[in-house]
């Protein structure tokens, strides 16, 4: 059960070297378009999380899920593009 547990942490810590934080989404984005925009420039989405408070209003956040650690810089240089 250890080895378990173990593996468990080392594929969670690889999944967080693959995610990042988009901050100033648009109110009314749907999780499909903020894929579609880093997909089309090349920067494949594993996962897109939008993030909700307790009302489940969007609050212009969303975690994305990389497939590939070394996207995320690329990622980040699409900062203030629309």
């Amino acid at each position: 059960m250890p080895f378990f547990i173990a593996g468990f942490n080392v594929v969670q810590a690889e999944r967080e070297a693959r995610t990042i934080l988009v901050q100033g989404l648009p109110l009314d984005i749907y999780e499909r378009q903020v894929e579609d925009f880093f997909e089309t420039r090349k920067c494949p989405v594993r996962d897109v999380q939008l993030v909700v408070d307790r009302q489940r209003k969007f609050k212009g956040l969303a975690y994305l899920e990389l497939y590939l650690k070394e996207d995320v810089d690329f990622a980040i240089k699409l900062s203030g593009e629309t």
